[in-house]
């Protein structure tokens, strides 16, 4: 798998992680499919995330906010790719290149 398709991956995963615990957390739920972007990519919500790390499941969890934000507070764990959709990317490419290929990746954003 090339750097741009993994990077496009890892930024579905992204949207998929972000977006599935926002629509988690919302008390009334409307259809997800029609809310969500990508419906083809596969998804977990917060509590199969939990249940996870509480299994000590061998995954990768990549938070993607800034460094402040991620210092302040982050899933234990959790490494810090930060992505700005307007940066180079070439450095972030970089980084989600060296993630391991042979375990499951979860990408969050709180």
């Amino acid at each position: 798998m090339n750097v741009k398709n993994l990077t496009g991956l890892l930024l579905l995963f992204f949207i998929t992680v972000s977006t599935g615990c926002a629509a988690a957390s919302q008390e009334t739920k409307a259809p997800e499919k029609e809310m969500l972007p990508h419906p083809e990519v596969a998804r977990i919500s917060c509590e199969d995330l939990k249940q996870k790390i509480d299994n000590k499941e061998d995954v990768v969890i990549v938070d993607t906010r800034d460094a402040l934000s991620y210092e302040d507070a982050h899933i234990p764990g959790a490494i810090n790719v930060y992505y700005d959709p307007i940066a180079d990317p070439t450095t972030r490419q970089m980084t989600l290149v060296a993630l391991p290929m042979n375990r499951e990746i979860v990408i969050y954003c709180p």
